[in-house]
Protein backbone atom coordinates (compact mmCIF):
# COMPACT_ATOMS: atom_id res chain seq x y z
CA UNK A 1 0.00 0.00 0.00
CA UNK A 2 1.29 3.42 -0.75
CA UNK A 3 2.33 5.88 1.85
CA UNK A 4 -0.80 8.58 2.83
CA UNK A 5 1.39 12.12 0.52
CA UNK A 6 -1.28 14.12 2.65
CA UNK A 7 -4.29 14.01 -0.68
CA UNK A 8 -5.38 10.45 0.65
CA UNK A 9 -6.84 11.52 4.03
CA UNK A 10 -8.17 14.19 6.08
CA UNK A 11 -10.54 14.37 8.95
CA UNK A 12 -13.35 11.58 8.78
CA UNK A 13 -13.90 9.48 6.05
CA UNK A 14 -12.15 9.20 2.34
CA UNK A 15 -13.35 6.29 0.08
CA UNK A 16 -11.89 5.08 -3.48
CA UNK A 17 -14.46 3.52 -5.72
CA UNK A 18 -13.23 2.96 -9.00
CA UNK A 19 -10.56 4.10 -11.08
CA UNK A 20 -9.58 4.07 -14.56
CA UNK A 21 -6.79 4.79 -16.85
CA UNK A 22 -6.80 7.18 -20.16
CA UNK A 23 -4.66 9.90 -21.45
CA UNK A 24 -1.84 9.16 -19.82
CA UNK A 25 -3.68 9.19 -16.22
CA UNK A 26 -5.11 7.47 -13.93
CA UNK A 27 -8.16 8.89 -12.06
CA UNK A 28 -9.68 7.64 -8.90
CA UNK A 29 -12.99 8.65 -7.70
CA UNK A 30 -15.43 8.23 -4.27
CA UNK A 31 -16.34 10.55 -1.53
CA UNK A 32 -14.93 12.27 1.34
CA UNK A 33 -16.21 13.43 4.50
CA UNK A 34 -15.07 15.87 6.57
CA UNK A 35 -15.63 17.76 9.79
CA UNK A 36 -18.42 19.13 8.28
CA UNK A 37 -20.11 16.09 6.84
CA UNK A 38 -19.50 14.58 9.83
CA UNK A 39 -21.64 16.72 11.86
CA UNK A 40 -24.76 16.66 9.49
CA UNK A 41 -23.60 13.27 7.64
CA UNK A 42 -22.75 14.41 4.39
CA UNK A 43 -20.46 13.35 1.94
CA UNK A 44 -18.97 15.20 -1.10
CA UNK A 45 -18.02 13.46 -3.95
CA UNK A 46 -14.33 13.15 -4.65
CA UNK A 47 -11.54 12.73 -7.40
CA UNK A 48 -7.75 12.02 -7.01
CA UNK A 49 -5.52 11.78 -10.06
CA UNK A 50 -2.13 10.33 -10.57
CA UNK A 51 0.27 10.42 -13.75
CA UNK A 52 2.44 7.57 -12.20
CA UNK A 53 -0.22 5.54 -10.16
CA UNK A 54 2.49 6.09 -6.92
CA UNK A 55 1.82 9.86 -6.44
CA UNK A 56 -1.92 11.27 -6.19
CA UNK A 57 -3.40 14.64 -5.99
CA UNK A 58 -7.04 15.29 -4.51
CA UNK A 59 -9.12 16.82 -6.86
CA UNK A 60 -12.08 19.36 -4.96
CA UNK A 61 -14.22 22.67 -5.35
CA UNK A 62 -16.95 23.04 -7.80
CA UNK A 63 -19.31 20.40 -8.93
CA UNK A 64 -17.51 18.18 -6.38
CA UNK A 65 -18.93 19.57 -3.11
CA UNK A 66 -20.66 22.91 -1.71
CA UNK A 67 -23.95 21.55 -2.81
CA UNK A 68 -26.76 20.66 -0.29
CA UNK A 69 -27.00 17.63 0.30
CA UNK A 70 -24.60 14.30 -0.20
CA UNK A 71 -22.67 12.95 -3.57
CA UNK A 72 -20.78 9.76 -4.28
CA UNK A 73 -19.37 8.32 -7.37
CA UNK A 74 -19.38 5.10 -7.59
CA UNK A 75 -17.64 4.41 -10.70
CA UNK A 76 -15.45 6.65 -13.23
CA UNK A 77 -14.63 5.77 -16.92
CA UNK A 78 -12.23 7.07 -19.73
CA UNK A 79 -15.40 8.78 -22.49
CA UNK A 80 -13.92 10.72 -25.70
CA UNK A 81 -11.15 12.57 -24.49
CA UNK A 82 -11.86 12.82 -21.22
CA UNK A 83 -13.80 11.00 -18.51
CA UNK A 84 -17.21 10.19 -17.18
CA UNK A 85 -18.09 9.55 -13.71
CA UNK A 86 -21.57 8.16 -12.57
CA UNK A 87 -23.00 7.77 -9.04
CA UNK A 88 -25.65 9.59 -6.85
CA UNK A 89 -27.09 12.87 -5.27
CA UNK A 90 -29.00 13.44 -2.38
CA UNK A 91 -32.47 15.55 -2.90
CA UNK A 92 -34.98 15.97 -1.05
CA UNK A 93 -33.55 13.23 1.27
CA UNK A 94 -33.41 10.63 -1.52
CA UNK A 95 -30.55 9.81 -3.54
CA UNK A 96 -31.20 10.55 -7.66
CA UNK A 97 -29.05 9.22 -9.88
CA UNK A 98 -25.82 11.89 -11.01
CA UNK A 99 -23.27 12.01 -13.92
CA UNK A 100 -20.03 14.31 -13.90
CA UNK A 101 -17.94 15.11 -16.90
CA UNK A 102 -14.46 15.72 -17.38
CA UNK A 103 -12.18 16.75 -20.01
CA UNK A 104 -8.91 16.73 -18.09
CA UNK A 105 -9.40 14.70 -14.85
CA UNK A 106 -9.30 17.67 -12.87
CA UNK A 107 -12.20 19.83 -13.49
CA UNK A 108 -15.70 18.24 -13.21
CA UNK A 109 -19.27 19.52 -14.25
CA UNK A 110 -22.28 17.79 -12.95
CA UNK A 111 -24.56 16.81 -16.04
CA UNK A 112 -27.87 18.65 -15.48
CA UNK A 113 -30.96 16.41 -15.78
CA UNK A 114 -32.42 18.15 -18.59
CA UNK A 115 -34.79 14.74 -19.61
CA UNK A 116 -36.22 14.15 -15.87
CA UNK A 117 -34.51 10.91 -16.39
CA UNK A 118 -32.96 11.14 -12.92
CA UNK A 119 -36.17 11.86 -11.11
CA UNK A 120 -37.65 8.31 -10.49
CA UNK A 121 -39.57 9.25 -7.42
CA UNK A 122 -38.11 7.23 -4.95
CA UNK A 123 -34.72 5.98 -3.92
CA UNK A 124 -31.97 4.99 -6.72
CA UNK A 125 -28.90 5.14 -7.33
CA UNK A 126 -25.85 4.74 -10.41
CA UNK A 127 -23.23 1.91 -9.28
CA UNK A 128 -21.21 1.55 -12.85
CA UNK A 129 -21.03 2.96 -16.74
CA UNK A 130 -19.92 1.39 -19.75
CA UNK A 131 -19.12 3.08 -23.17
CA UNK A 132 -21.62 0.72 -25.49
CA UNK A 133 -25.03 0.72 -26.74
CA UNK A 134 -26.26 4.36 -27.84
CA UNK A 135 -22.94 5.66 -26.51
CA UNK A 136 -23.10 5.36 -22.63
CA UNK A 137 -24.93 2.80 -20.33
CA UNK A 138 -25.34 3.15 -16.94
CA UNK A 139 -26.88 0.68 -14.39
CA UNK A 140 -28.10 0.58 -11.00
CA UNK A 141 -31.33 0.26 -8.77
CA UNK A 142 -34.20 2.32 -8.48
CA UNK A 143 -36.58 1.79 -5.39
CA UNK A 144 -36.85 1.37 -1.26
CA UNK A 145 -37.01 -0.30 1.48
CA UNK A 146 -38.02 -3.75 -0.10
CA UNK A 147 -38.84 -2.81 -3.27
CA UNK A 148 -36.17 -2.70 -5.67
CA UNK A 149 -35.90 -2.94 -9.34
CA UNK A 150 -32.64 -2.91 -11.48
CA UNK A 151 -31.85 0.58 -13.30
CA UNK A 152 -30.64 1.12 -16.78
CA UNK A 153 -29.54 4.98 -18.11
CA UNK A 154 -28.46 5.59 -21.51
CA UNK A 155 -26.80 8.94 -23.71
CA UNK A 156 -25.59 9.53 -26.93
CA UNK A 157 -23.29 11.96 -25.54
CA UNK A 158 -22.97 12.03 -21.75
CA UNK A 159 -25.27 15.17 -20.85
CA UNK A 160 -28.63 13.68 -22.13
CA UNK A 161 -29.69 10.90 -20.66
CA UNK A 162 -32.86 8.35 -21.14
CA UNK A 163 -34.13 5.93 -18.61
CA UNK A 164 -34.80 2.26 -19.96
CA UNK A 165 -38.14 0.95 -19.06
CA UNK A 166 -38.03 -2.88 -19.85
CA UNK A 167 -39.52 -5.95 -17.62
CA UNK A 168 -36.81 -7.40 -17.47
CA UNK A 169 -35.58 -5.07 -14.35
CA UNK A 170 -38.56 -5.88 -12.03
CA UNK A 171 -39.93 -9.55 -10.69
CA UNK A 172 -41.18 -10.42 -7.03
CA UNK A 173 -37.70 -10.60 -5.73
CA UNK A 174 -35.05 -6.99 -5.16
CA UNK A 175 -33.19 -6.71 -8.28
CA UNK A 176 -29.89 -4.50 -7.77
CA UNK A 177 -27.26 -4.39 -11.10
CA UNK A 178 -24.02 -3.55 -9.80
CA UNK A 179 -21.44 -4.03 -12.72
CA UNK A 180 -21.59 -3.92 -16.72
CA UNK A 181 -19.35 -4.83 -19.45
CA UNK A 182 -19.28 -3.64 -22.76
CA UNK A 183 -18.60 -6.67 -25.16
CA UNK A 184 -15.89 -6.58 -28.04
CA UNK A 185 -19.34 -7.55 -30.30
CA UNK A 186 -21.40 -4.94 -29.26
CA UNK A 187 -23.14 -6.61 -26.76
CA UNK A 188 -23.68 -5.50 -22.83
CA UNK A 189 -23.44 -7.30 -20.05
CA UNK A 190 -24.92 -6.91 -16.86
CA UNK A 191 -24.38 -8.27 -13.01
CA UNK A 192 -25.91 -8.16 -9.99
CA UNK A 193 -28.25 -10.30 -7.43
CA UNK A 194 -32.11 -10.33 -6.53
CA UNK A 195 -32.63 -10.59 -3.24
CA UNK A 196 -35.33 -13.13 -1.73
CA UNK A 197 -36.11 -13.47 2.00
CA UNK A 198 -33.04 -11.66 2.84
CA UNK A 199 -30.75 -13.95 0.77
CA UNK A 200 -28.98 -12.54 -2.26
CA UNK A 201 -28.75 -14.96 -5.50
CA UNK A 202 -26.68 -13.66 -8.19
CA UNK A 203 -28.23 -11.95 -11.57
CA UNK A 204 -27.17 -11.56 -15.38
CA UNK A 205 -28.88 -9.05 -17.74
CA UNK A 206 -27.97 -8.94 -21.14
CA UNK A 207 -28.68 -6.71 -24.29
CA UNK A 208 -27.51 -6.41 -28.04
CA UNK A 209 -28.01 -2.44 -27.71
CA UNK A 210 -28.61 -1.75 -23.99
CA UNK A 211 -32.09 -0.40 -24.49
CA UNK A 212 -34.09 -3.73 -24.90
CA UNK A 213 -32.43 -6.47 -22.17
CA UNK A 214 -32.95 -10.05 -21.29
CA UNK A 215 -32.53 -12.29 -18.03
CA UNK A 216 -30.55 -14.75 -18.13
CA UNK A 217 -31.85 -17.99 -17.37
CA UNK A 218 -28.50 -19.79 -17.38
CA UNK A 219 -27.43 -18.42 -13.72
CA UNK A 220 -27.48 -21.17 -11.05
CA UNK A 221 -29.79 -20.32 -8.05
CA UNK A 222 -29.32 -22.77 -5.91
CA UNK A 223 -26.30 -21.53 -4.36
CA UNK A 224 -26.60 -17.64 -2.94
CA UNK A 225 -24.35 -15.06 -4.15
CA UNK A 226 -24.34 -11.61 -5.22
CA UNK A 227 -21.75 -10.89 -8.29
CA UNK A 228 -20.44 -7.43 -8.21
CA UNK A 229 -18.06 -6.90 -10.98
CA UNK A 230 -17.89 -8.38 -14.27
CA UNK A 231 -15.25 -8.70 -16.82
CA UNK A 232 -14.38 -9.70 -20.64
CA UNK A 233 -11.40 -11.78 -20.90
CA UNK A 234 -10.17 -14.87 -23.23
CA UNK A 235 -13.45 -14.75 -25.41
CA UNK A 236 -15.71 -15.09 -22.49
CA UNK A 237 -16.92 -13.42 -19.04
CA UNK A 238 -15.95 -13.81 -15.55
CA UNK A 239 -17.98 -12.41 -12.79
CA UNK A 240 -17.00 -11.54 -9.15
CA UNK A 241 -18.66 -11.58 -6.06
CA UNK A 242 -19.42 -13.23 -2.47
CA UNK A 243 -21.55 -15.88 -1.51
CA UNK A 244 -22.85 -17.16 2.17
CA UNK A 245 -24.47 -20.47 1.44
CA UNK A 246 -21.78 -22.29 4.10
CA UNK A 247 -22.38 -20.27 7.08
CA UNK A 248 -19.62 -17.38 6.28
CA UNK A 249 -18.54 -15.05 3.30
CA UNK A 250 -16.54 -16.05 0.73
CA UNK A 251 -15.51 -14.97 -2.37
CA UNK A 252 -17.15 -15.94 -5.70
CA UNK A 253 -16.04 -16.15 -9.49
CA UNK A 254 -18.59 -16.96 -12.53
CA UNK A 255 -17.41 -17.64 -15.47
CA UNK A 256 -19.17 -18.05 -19.21
CA UNK A 257 -18.44 -18.50 -22.54
CA UNK A 258 -21.77 -16.61 -23.82
CA UNK A 259 -23.22 -14.21 -21.30
CA UNK A 260 -25.91 -16.74 -21.12
CA UNK A 261 -24.70 -20.11 -19.02
CA UNK A 262 -22.59 -19.63 -16.60
CA UNK A 263 -20.58 -21.99 -13.98
CA UNK A 264 -19.82 -21.31 -10.33
CA UNK A 265 -16.27 -21.84 -9.71
CA UNK A 266 -14.95 -23.99 -6.58
CA UNK A 267 -11.49 -22.90 -5.31
CA UNK A 268 -9.95 -23.39 -2.19
CA UNK A 269 -8.40 -20.26 -2.17
CA UNK A 270 -11.49 -18.00 -2.55
CA UNK A 271 -12.59 -19.02 1.22
CA UNK A 272 -11.53 -20.16 4.53
CA UNK A 273 -11.62 -19.27 8.31
CA UNK A 274 -13.70 -15.66 8.32
CA UNK A 275 -14.69 -13.99 5.11
CA UNK A 276 -14.17 -13.11 1.76
CA UNK A 277 -15.73 -11.09 -0.87
CA UNK A 278 -14.48 -9.72 -4.16
CA UNK A 279 -15.18 -6.37 -5.29
CA UNK A 280 -13.70 -5.78 -8.73
CA UNK A 281 -11.63 -7.15 -11.73
CA UNK A 282 -9.40 -6.66 -13.98
CA UNK A 283 -8.39 -8.69 -17.21
CA UNK A 284 -4.76 -8.42 -18.32
CA UNK A 285 -3.03 -10.15 -21.15
CA UNK A 286 -1.97 -13.23 -19.53
CA UNK A 287 -4.06 -13.08 -16.36
CA UNK A 288 -6.93 -11.95 -14.65
CA UNK A 289 -6.27 -9.99 -11.16
CA UNK A 290 -9.67 -9.84 -8.74
CA UNK A 291 -9.99 -7.34 -5.48
CA UNK A 292 -11.71 -7.27 -2.37
CA UNK A 293 -11.39 -8.20 1.30
CA UNK A 294 -10.85 -10.63 4.32
CA UNK A 295 -12.41 -10.39 7.40
CA UNK A 296 -11.62 -12.28 10.85
CA UNK A 297 -10.43 -10.00 13.92
CA UNK A 298 -10.28 -7.11 11.42
CA UNK A 299 -10.51 -6.64 7.66
CA UNK A 300 -7.47 -6.66 5.28
CA UNK A 301 -7.09 -5.98 1.95
CA UNK A 302 -7.61 -9.35 -0.89
CA UNK A 303 -6.17 -9.91 -4.47
CA UNK A 304 -6.59 -12.64 -5.83
CA UNK A 305 -5.18 -14.12 -9.40
CA UNK A 306 -5.93 -16.42 -12.03
CA UNK A 307 -3.78 -17.39 -15.73
CA UNK A 308 -7.47 -19.32 -16.71
CA UNK A 309 -10.38 -18.63 -14.33
CA UNK A 310 -10.60 -21.29 -12.93
CA UNK A 311 -7.62 -21.77 -10.54
CA UNK A 312 -6.92 -18.63 -8.30
CA UNK A 313 -4.25 -18.04 -6.05
CA UNK A 314 -4.36 -15.54 -2.89
CA UNK A 315 -1.51 -12.83 -2.65
CA UNK A 316 0.12 -12.67 0.35
CA UNK A 317 2.00 -9.72 0.16
CA UNK A 318 2.47 -8.12 3.97
CA UNK A 319 0.54 -4.67 2.43
CA UNK A 320 -2.63 -6.31 2.20
CA UNK A 321 -2.59 -6.63 6.24
CA UNK A 322 -1.28 -4.19 7.67
CA UNK A 323 -3.18 -3.21 11.45
CA UNK A 324 -6.43 -2.11 11.18
CA UNK A 325 -9.10 -1.83 8.37
CA UNK A 326 -8.71 -2.01 4.96
CA UNK A 327 -11.10 -3.09 1.67
CA UNK A 328 -10.03 -3.11 -2.31
CA UNK A 329 -12.73 -2.13 -4.19
CA UNK A 330 -11.28 -1.77 -7.95
CA UNK A 331 -8.44 -2.87 -9.40
CA UNK A 332 -6.28 -1.68 -13.59
CA UNK A 333 -4.12 -1.56 -15.49
CA UNK A 334 -2.01 -0.04 -17.78
CA UNK A 335 1.67 0.37 -18.80
CA UNK A 336 3.22 -2.20 -16.87
CA UNK A 337 1.09 -0.93 -13.61
CA UNK A 338 -1.76 -2.76 -11.62
CA UNK A 339 -3.09 0.10 -9.41
CA UNK A 340 -5.72 -0.78 -6.85
CA UNK A 341 -7.70 1.30 -4.48
CA UNK A 342 -10.45 1.40 -1.75
CA UNK A 343 -9.95 2.87 2.49
CA UNK A 344 -7.59 2.28 4.88
CA UNK A 345 -7.53 3.04 8.63
CA UNK A 346 -9.36 2.90 11.52
CA UNK A 347 -13.76 2.41 11.42
CA UNK A 348 -14.89 6.30 10.75
CA UNK A 349 -11.78 7.46 10.52
CA UNK A 350 -10.39 5.78 7.11
CA UNK A 351 -8.40 7.13 4.55
CA UNK A 352 -8.50 6.69 0.43
CA UNK A 353 -5.93 4.01 -0.05
CA UNK A 354 -3.81 2.53 -3.32
CA UNK A 355 -2.30 -0.05 -3.69
CA UNK A 356 0.50 -0.20 -6.76
CA UNK A 357 2.64 -2.88 -8.10
CA UNK A 358 4.27 -3.53 -11.44
CA UNK A 359 2.92 -6.22 -14.11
Amino acid sequence: MLEDSGSLGGPGEQEMWDIAWSGGRWVAVGLTQGDDALDVGRADAAVWTSSDGTVWTSVGGGSLSNEVGSQSMMAVAPWGSGYIAVGAAERTHQDDPAVWLSEDGDAWVRVEDSTGAFETGTFAQMWDVAVGGPGLVAVGFIGAIDTFDAGVWTSSDGTTWERVIDEAFAGDANEFMTGIVALEDGRLVAVGNEGRNGEPLPAVWVSDDGTTWERSSGVATDQSGAMYDVAEWDGGLIAVGRDGSGGDLDAAVWVSTDGAAWLRIEDQSLGGTGDQAIAGIASLDTEVIAVGYERMSDRNAAVWRSTDGVVWSRDSDASLSIDGFQELASVTASSGTIVAVGYSGEISEWDAAVWHCAR
